[in-house]
């Protein structure tokens, strides 16, 4: 119990801290002004690092490309990622995205689950450790501040180079109890030039599900009333304006985290769909059809398969139109159990009318349930939460941990909530704030034993 009045009594604290870092919209802006990640990534790391060092931690800043504050004293490092940077607002907020709004027992605002509440919650704990002088066995508990976690994870290499591996620890930046496998990660590209498409732009980030696709046609180009009505069945919605030879049609869909997306609506996918059902002819949007499917499973270019753990998804994030050259991202999450390689090698030969690039690939990543990593991060989740049946779990999503050795996911979204991540009015339940900050201590006491 001195635990739990302890955190209530760093309320304010929390709160300012976590407020303050929601006031940086640290979306990556390569090589400003001499910044690996822009100026306003710059200054939220900074600031974090301050709140560090007023809560007793012995700070560094590795060349804005992350940073860390840490207690202890032996050689023996427990490592916490937390990352700070974001993914665009996008739209369809209810409030500002950038100023933190308490409301219905949640608090709003973009980065409040991914993954500044997590960061917040995470510096809270350091400064209780040390306020109540709690034993860590005198090593090193480690807090790194990430700044390129959403574009890539340069700053995990960058931290690599300069300070070399941690013993073990985890990132607080997925799901309770703890996730203990990763699926692999493509990152691609597709490009067309054969389309009778004026104009389209769509999304903000590949790693997303588009929520707003904007396309320009030639007028009476594609059957409206099948167009409208395909949307309208599927719980999109459109917007329309006519000008003298051309029609510009905004789709509406809901965006979602690209390792989820069957928590969303893919604007862009949904409105290739509806074009080619309204007797649009066009080679792309036949093309594009037969390598996205509505599912994002892969179905449509031959890909989907499955294992004991979960589906391959496979995402369009963002499209545009430059010189009459259509080009957009793919994002596909391969199950643990599959080897990347072979996906990479099926994309590579599907489709011949896109031409498909693949820029980066990961393997999966997997961690066995009796590992002393994972044993002892449930055994602190089940002794804070009293949930005995909770098991370790994989995830679509991909973490620092495939970025750091010895490291899994743990937190920061609890079991059965949908807490907005990487959509519009993204938030965090109060309660379950507080609750990270107890987990976050248990844990660190339970791996320095």
């Amino acid at each position: 119990m001195e635990l739990k009045k302890e955190i209530l009594k760093n309320k304010a604290t929390l709160f300012k801290v976590l407020e303050t870092l929601v006031s940086y919209n640290s979306v990556e802006n390569k090589d400003e002004e001499g910044t690996p990640f822009g100026i306003e990534v710059k200054k939220c790391l900074e600031k974090a690092l301050n709140y560090g060092e007023e809560f007793g931690c012995k700070v560094k800043n590795l060349d804005n490309y992350c940073g860390y504050a840490e207690i202890g004293e032996k050689d023996e490092i427990l490592g916490i990622a937390c990352h700070l940077d974001i993914v665009p607002a996008g739209n369809g907020w209810n409030t500002d995205p950038f100023t933190l709004t308490e409301k219905d027992g949640y608090l709003y605002g973009r980065g409040v689950s991914d993954d500044k509440g997590a960061a917040s919650a995470a510096l809270i704990a350091l400064k209780i450790i040390n306020d109540l002088n709690l034993n860590i066995n005198g090593k090193k508990v480690r807090l790194i501040f990430g700044c390129n976690e959403e574009t890539g994870s340069l700053c995990m290499k960058h931290y690599n180079e300069i300070e070399g591996p941690f013993d073990y620890g985890f990132t607080p930046d997925s799901e309770f109890p703890c996730v203990n496998g990763e699926k692999g990660h493509i990152k691609g590209t597709f490009k067309c030039n054969d389309t009778a498409i004026i104009d389209i732009k769509g999304g903000s980030a590949f790693n997303a599900l588009c929520d707003k696709c904007t396309i320009k046609l030639p007028k009476n180009s594609y059957n409206k009333e099948r167009f409208e009505n395909y949307l309208k069945n599927n719980s999109l919605k459109i917007e329309r304006i006519e000008e003298e030879n051309i029609e510009i049609l905004t789709v509406i869909g809901k965006s979602a985290h690209a390792s989820m997306p069957e928590l969303g609506l893919n604007a862009i996918t949904y409105a290739m769909h509806a074009l080619k059902d309204s007797n649009f002819d066009d080679q792309f949007v036949k093309s594009y059809c037969n390598l996205f499917d509505l599912e994002c499973l892969g179905t449509a270019a031959g890909l989907n398969c499955s294992d004991d753990y979960g589906n391959l998804t496979m995402v369009n994030g963002v499209i545009e139109q430059n010189n009459k050259v259509i080009s957009g991202t793919i994002d596909i999450r391969v199950p643990v159990s599959l080897k990347t390689t072979d996906i990479v090698n099926k994309l590579l030969n599907t489709n011949n009318l896109l031409t498909i690039t693949v820029d980066s690939y990961e393997n999966a990543l997997f961690y066995d349930e009796n590992s002393h990593l994972v044993k002892s991060l449930m055994t602190a989740y089940r002794n804070v939460t009293k949930d005995k049946k909770a098991k370790p779990s994989i995830s679509g999503g991909g973490t620092y941990a495939k970025s750091l050795e010895n490291c899994v996911a743990f937190g920061c979204e609890f079991p059965n909530n949908e807490n907005n991540i990487h959509d519009a009015n993204e938030r965090v339940k109060i309660e379950e704030l507080f609750l990270q900050v107890e987990l976050y201590i248990n844990a660190i006491l339970e791996l320095v034993k």
